[in-house]
C-alpha cells in the first residue's frame, strides 16, 4: 500500500467516470450510431484493462489500468473539444489498442468494426509502424484532414496531465518533445479544424502550452538557475 501522502488524489475529468456515467452523455445517439461506441467500449476495456498506466495511481494507491488514458482521451474529446460524432468518439477509444495489445490490430478492428475511416483514423494514431509516425499526422494536417490531429491533441493532453508523480527526466522528455513535435502540428490542426469544434480544441491548445512550458528541459533549467 502508497503511504497516504504519496497517494494520487482525483485531479482531472474522468478519474472517478464508470461506464454508467460514461454512456449518460451519448443516450442521444441513434441507436446504430450508441452500439458501435459500446462495441469500441468493449474492446478498448478488454484489451487495455490489465495494462497499468506508468507512475499512476488511484486515491488507494492502486495502480490506474490504461483503459482509464483511453476514456479520459475520450472525455476529453466529448467534454472539452464538444464533439460527439459516434466515429471520433470510437477513434479516441480505440486509438491506443493497436499499440499496445498483444492481439487486436488495425485489420481486426476494420473487420470487426465495419469502417474502413475508423481503421484508418486509428492507424494514423497509432505508432505501428513507428517509423514515419510523426510524419505522418504532419501529413495528414497539410491534406485537411483534421480528425487524427484531434485524437492525438487529446491524447497528449491527457498525458501531458498526469506527469506530476512521473520522474524528473520523463517529464522534460515528454515536455521537449510535446514542444518540438506537437505543437507544431497541433498549431497547423487549428487552421483546419471545423468552426464548431475550433473554440474547445484552442482551449485544450493553450493548456497544453502551459504545461509544456512546465515540464521543458528550458524550464527546469530556470528554476534550477534561479534557486542557485
Amino acid at each position: 500500500m502508497v503511504p497516504f501522502n504519496k497517494r494520487r488524489k482525483t485531479m482531472f475529468p474522468g478519474q472517478d467516470e464508470n461506464r454508467e456515467k460514461f454512456f449518460i452523455r451519448l443516450t442521444f445517439l441513434k441507436e446504430g450510431n450508441l452500439s458501435d461506441v459500446e462495441q469500441a467500449y468493449i474492446v478498448a476495456k478488454a484489451e487495455l484493462r490489465h495494462n497499468p498506466r506508468k507512475g499512476e495511481l488511484d486515491s488507494e494507491g492502486n495502480p490506474i489500468r490504461s483503459f482509464e488514458h483511453s476514456r479520459r482521451t475520450t472525455l476529453v474529446l466529448v467534454d472539452e473539444i464538444g464533439c460527439f460524432e459516434a466515429l471520433m468518439i470510437r477513434c479516441a477509444l480505440l486509438h491506443d489498442v493497436p499499440e499496445d495489445s498483444r492481439y487486436v490490430t488495425v485489420a481486426k478492428i476494420r473487420r470487426w468494426c465495419r469502417s474502413v475511416e475508423l481503421a484508418r483514423i486509428v492507424g494514423m494514431v497509432t505508432k505501428d509502424p513507428k517509423e514515419g509516425y510523426e510524419d505522418r499526422l504532419r501529413q495528414c494536417g497539410e491534406a485537411g484532414d483534421w480528425r487524427p490531429g484531434l485524437i492525438k491533441l487529446c491524447d497528449r493532453i491527457d498525458n501531458m496531465r498526469h506527469l506530476d508523480y512521473l520522474g524528473r527526466e520523463f517529464q522534460r522528455k515528454q515536455g521537449d518533445e510535446t514542444r518540438d513535435v506537437y505543437l507544431p502540428i497541433f498549431t497547423e490542426l487549428l487552421k483546419i479544424m471545423p468552426d464548431e469544434y475550433r473554440r474547445g480544441t484552442r482551449k485544450v491548445f493553450e493548456e497544453l502550452c502551459e504545461l509544456v512550458a512546465k515540464y521543458e528541459t528550458k524550464s527546469w533549467e530556470l528554476k534550477t538557475h534561479s534557486i542557485g
